[in-house]
């Protein structure tokens, strides 16, 4: 019957899985120095950029003028991403427009070499050889590296939101903080789950890191091209989608 095939499969899942916890839990020691100055480097970056933003913007009309007439400019749109059309600008929009592709390039060049590192990189030394020669599952690896990557960005998604709360930025809604803050954890999800894939195709670390920098690098490019020329195409990009 269905309900038996289903039963069977997840015992399966659950014997390919088995002790993907305790793996979890070694992969959150081994890298808790590399993570944590990330995280501290990512929240320093929100932390400046929505502070700077709201004292520019606390000077006065003239100066927010300068500030959106600066970021409209193609060269700066090519960077950041395209401003935001609005009747009336103010540190929370610009901070939305500004921070997003910046922010997501950032995580990414955390996420990726840290997912390819507890995988292909674990089996490269022979560390993953000598765990599976115990009683842990085939797969256990990559889904303790899936969980690592799920409570790591939850982290950095619950800093971001205090970060921003507490900044208290001018138009600023808790809706909008809590947006942004998701938005940057489902980031984390799609480029770290773009190395894992690479992690498991490709034969070594360094050609992983390799393709996941390619495609990380393609997709600012195409959305380079668009916020500039058509920005209806952005979401072509996945940096776009956010």
């Amino acid at each position: 019957s269905l309900c038996a095939i289903t039963k069977k499969k997840v015992l399966i899942m659950r014997h390919n899985n088995r002790h993907a916890g305790y793996l979890f839990q070694a992969n959150l020691k081994q890298n808790f120095k590399f993570s944590g100055i990330w995280l501290v480097i990512l929240i320093m970056m929100i932390i400046s950029g929505a502070a700077k933003l709201e004292a520019a913007f606390a000077n006065g009309t003239a100066g927010a003028k300068d500030i959106v007439k600066m970021l409209q400019a193609p060269g700066m749109a090519a960077m950041f991403g395209a401003t935001p059309k609005v009747a009336t600008y103010n540190s929370a929009i610009i901070f939305a427009g500004v921070m997003v592709v910046f922010m997501i390039i950032l995580q990414a060049l955390w996420v990726m070499p840290l997912m390819i590192r507890d995988t292909r990189g674990q089996e490269e030394s022979g560390l993953l050889e000598m765990v599976r020669a115990r009683n842990v599952g085939r797969t256990a690896a990559v889904t303790a590296a899936i969980f690592e990557l799920i409570f790591s960005s939850l982290v950095m998604g619950l800093t971001y939101l205090i970060s921003l709360v507490a900044i208290k930025m001018d138009g600023a809604t808790l809706a909008g903080d809590l947006l942004f803050a998701l938005g940057m954890v489902v980031a984390n999800l799609v480029f770290g789950t773009i190395a894992l894939l690479f992690a498991q195709l490709a034969n070594n670390s360094r050609t992983a890191n390799m393709l996941s920098y390619m495609v990380l690098m393609i997709a600012y490019l195409m959305r380079l091209v668009t916020d500039i020329n058509h920005q209806q195409l952005t979401w072509l990009s996945p940096i776009g989608w956010f």
